[in-house]
Order: C-alpha cells, then structure tokens, then sequence
C-alpha cells in the first residue's frame, strides 16, 4: 500500500480542520510516466485532485464562507513541497 501523492487541509480563521482529502491512485497516476513523476504541481492528476477539492470546499456547510479567513494547504508528499493559501481575504 503506497501512500497518497497530496493531501489536502482547509482550515477556519481558528485552525480547525475543516476538510482533509488525499490523492486516489488513478489521480496520482495520471502525473506518472514511465520511470518519470511530474513535480512543481503541474501534472493532470494534481489538477484533477485540486478540482475534486474544489467541489468538497464547496459543498460544505455555509460553503465556503464557513472557512473565510482560513487557509488551505496542498502538500506533495513526493517532494515535501506545500501549496498554501489564505481564504476570503
């Protein structure tokens, strides 16, 4: 069992989690190829990752003013590298 390529945390102004996601395999494959893993958050399945989170932020409760003043954090597990922003500022 391999762990997920990226994780995904999005936070209320508190630092309460409020939604936590991981990569599914078929979208950690989609950024490998052959012996090769795209990097820097380029890759199909980091996008098609970061637009399943998208929707999830969306469908919380109140939306996504429920987290204004937030913050969301995409890590790549791969290489330690963090996406991170602030929401609704």
């Amino acid at each position: 069992m391999s762990m997920a390529r990226y994780h995904y945390t999005r936070e209320n102004k508190n630092g309460v989690v409020l939604l936590y996601l991981e990569s599914e395999p078929a979208e950690d494959a989609m950024d490998e190829f052959d012996d090769e893993i795209a990097v820097g958050f380029s890759g199909n399945g980091y996008l098609s990752f970061w637009t399943r989170c998208r929707r999830a932020a969306e469908a919380l409760p109140n939306g996504l003013e429920y987290a204004e003043g937030g913050r969301c954090v995409i890590t790549d597990t791969f290489t330690g590298e963090e996406k991170i922003w602030r929401v609704g500022l």
